[in-house]
């Protein structure tokens, strides 16, 4: 079983400059029983960050996931993403963080184990809302407070699909568990080579191509909601459930505005979102139109392997475009595996 343990904040902050923003020691102790004895996995910024007295984390198989080639943590294992770090224990193991974990590791949990602290903190790092549609609360403890501090710990489990859905063949397209997401991607990538963060030859700039760089070696993905104010430099404007709208930070020539509207989730492609998810695209472009009040507008969608598509960031997101009434250039979207985005 996949779970996630997560001490989170009322404003969903979990961390601020690599660190817990408060000390529980009742909540240190927690982690300590559930994870002793199994395997956990956690992000390389996130294992780097640990002291290091208890780096690794003593008693435990410490994996951590990193797309740099040769990396090699000290006492414990690197994998290049989830979905193979999860298949070599078996399915069994505990999510510990950072922020781009927790939020790729959702689609694969079946439980989340939280402390919920009842207070708002500063931080730079934010754990996904909960849809009440997918998660059930089925455990909550008493309200203790140390250090000033009110928390309760919780138990959150996978809400159970009586029905999941299938195309006419009888394929099931949506379940919650690994197998069954990987059922579902087999066809598309299962015999393709591992997909980088970025793509670095769908750079349109020698700046765009180093500022790629330096974020794959940081293992950064930009477009991850706890990360594009401070690393893509440019402010959210829109915000939803599943989708939220910024300014590309590399925009087009001969476009009056150009605006990027993303997945909040960590995926490659539309079908890895519920169909909620499409009600709500409709109705955030619709008010891009409104707010842009353009002559034309174009619309450009890109999904699952970006080797392929010309793809720069390995995270689904569309272009939105405001055309001016006499362009400058020709505005050219490129959909191949020298495109550019």
């Amino acid at each position: 079983m996949v779970s996630l343990v997560v001490a989170y904040a009322s404003n969903r902050v979990i961390g601020a400059d690599g660190a817990l923003p408060w000390r529980i020691s009742a909540d240190m102790k927690r982690f300590k029983e559930l994870t002793t004895g199994h395997a956990v996995v956690m992000g390389r910024r996130t294992f780097e960050s640990l002291p290091e007295a208890f780096r690794p984390l003593p008693n435990r198989r410490n994996i951590v996931l990193s797309r740099s080639p040769g990396y090699e943590p000290a006492g414990a294992e690197a994998f290049a993403d989830l979905d193979s770090a999860v298949e070599a224990c078996d399915g069994d193991c505990f999510v510990i963080g950072g922020a781009a974990v927790y939020r790729e590791a959702l689609r694969v949990a079946q439980r989340i184990y939280a402390t919920e602290i009842e207070a708002d903190f500063e931080g730079d790092t934010l754990f996904p809302q909960l849809s009440a549609g997918e998660w059930r609360c089925v455990q909550r403890g008493e309200r203790i407070v140390e250090n000033g501090i009110p928390f309760t710990f919780a138990l959150y489990e996978r809400v159970a699909s009586d029905a999941p859905m299938r195309d006419t063949q009888g394929v099931t397209l949506r379940e919650t568990t690994r197998e069954g997401t990987r059922e579902r991607r087999q066809g598309t990538e299962a015999s393709d080579p591992a997909i980088p963060l970025y793509n670095l030859d769908a750079a349109r700039s020698v700046e765009q191509r180093r500022y790629m760089e330096g974020l794959e070696a940081e293992g950064i993905c930009v477009f991850c909601p706890e990360n594009v104010e401070l690393h893509h430099g440019e402010k959210v404007e829109l915000s939803g459930d599943h989708w939220y709208v910024t300014r590309n930070r590399y925009p087009y020539e001969g476009t009056a505005s150009h605006h990027l509207i993303v997945a909040r989730a960590h995926v490659l492609s539309f079908d890895q979102l519920p169909d909620e998810a499409g009600a709500e695209l409709w109705s955030v472009k619709r008010e891009l139109k409104r707010r842009l009040s353009p002559l034309s507008i174009a619309s450009v969608e890109r999904s699952d392997n970006m080797l392929y598509n010309g793809g720069s960031v390995a995270h689904l997101h569309i272009h939105f475009v405001a055309l001016e009434q006499e362009p400058t250039a020709t505005v050219r979207f490129r959909v191949s595996a020298q495109g550019s985005a």
